[in-house]
């Protein structure tokens, strides 16, 4: 498990844990970031990531994309 901001594009990953203060989980949630969903980095841009979750594009600054931890999903 380690923080999205550390992943490559492309990978099919799960959100394990979104960490942080209060105000940081919040605002993850309410965006849909939750523990159990499928999310991949698209592309960067900037200080932020185009990522893609729940059938939608969504731009995440790489600061609160510390605080999502995810891990990789293996294709079998």
């Amino acid at each position: 498990m380690y923080p999205l901001y550390f992943c490559k594009n492309n990978k099919k990953l799960i959100i394990k844990e979104v960490k942080g203060s209060k105000n940081n989980i919040e605002k993850c949630v309410s965006r849909g970031f939750i523990p159990g969903t499928e999310i991949s980095i698209q592309r960067e841009e900037g200080e932020n990531l185009v990522v893609f979750l729940n059938s939608s594009y969504f731009i995440l600054s790489k600061e609160l994309a510390f605080f999502i931890f995810v891990e990789e999903i293996k294709e079998s």
